[in-house]
């Protein structure tokens, strides 16, 4: 059965002459109900259509990772005050153009929590258990986005978080 899905879809993307990806684990669960699904998809549509916009989710994987780590911190309670932190870089991550990141007394004008003394040591804390190797990872995507001439606004987005990364408590985001 599977290899009969797998021919439905190599029949299909040979007629129409496009590509489709498939993660193995969906390939070793396939099922021929699947393959015609995936299949049917493109039936009769040799060109793109605008009532069926193909989507290119960027930065949604990373936005989800944030959020997913800010609702894991937020349950853990010794966590909760980097949830706040975390759940603000994953909407930053979404959406990182025409956008910056600042300190939240800088862009209020008055000092809280996050940005004192407490701030300071929340920021220390996440720098030696999180902070490093995620902002490690930021710059290592960024540095092979770089290499593209198309990913080099990407890269800089990802130079941006890596930067937020290192210390997020304290910091807000604002357009400009």
């Amino acid at each position: 059965m599977q290899l009969r899905a797998m021919n439905i879809i190599y029949e299909t993307t040979k007629e129409r002459g496009t590509t489709i990806l498939i993660p193995s684990s969906m390939v070793d669960a396939m099922n021929p109900g699947l393959a015609v699904a995936l299949a049917g998809r493109t039936q009769g549509r040799s060109e793109p259509d605008p009532q069926h916009p193909v989507v290119h989710p960027g930065g949604v994987h990373l936005r989800l990772a944030w959020l997913l780590g800010g609702l894991l911190l937020a349950i853990t309670i010794v966590g909760l005050p980097w949830a706040g932190a975390a759940w603000r870089i994953g909407m930053f991550a979404f959406a990182p153009f025409g956008r910056q990141v600042i300190d939240r007394h800088a862009a209020t004008g008055r000092p809280d929590l996050g940005t004192g003394p407490l701030g300071l040591i929340l920021n220390v804390v996440w720098f030696l258990v999180a902070g490093w190797w995620i902002a490690l990872h930021h710059v290592i995507i960024g540095a092979a986005q770089f290499v593209t001439i198309i990913g080099i606004p990407f890269a800089w987005q990802h130079f941006k978080l890596a930067f937020i990364a290192l210390a997020p408590v304290g910091k807000t985001i604002v357009e400009g």
